[in-house]
């Protein structure tokens, strides 16, 4: 159960581990290397990515002026989410 599965198409392909833990990622900070982080990063890059293109380009463009932004303030206003970009 703690192999990585991916399906794609209908089809299943289980991925190598090469982790000496199970979840495939050190489970204490200290154990963490730069390739760790490089990884997690690409990762989550790629999952980004992934998003953005199946947004419509309105939605797209939105969201990527506001992941330039260094800081974003999130509030509420008459129950309706507003954000601030500084």
């Amino acid at each position: 159960m703690m192999t990585p599965l991916i399906e794609e198409d209908g089809l299943q392909f289980v991925l190598p581990c090469e982790s000496s833990t199970p979840m495939g990622v050190p489970n204490h900070f200290g154990q963490i290397e730069t390739e760790d982080a490089e990884m997690a990063s690409n990762v989550t890059q790629e999952l980004i990515g992934q998003v953005l293109r199946e947004m419509r380009p309105k939605y797209r463009k939105e969201i990527a002026y506001l992941m330039e932004r260094e800081h974003i303030d999130v509030y509420y206003e008459q129950e309706r989410l507003n954000l601030a970009t500084r």
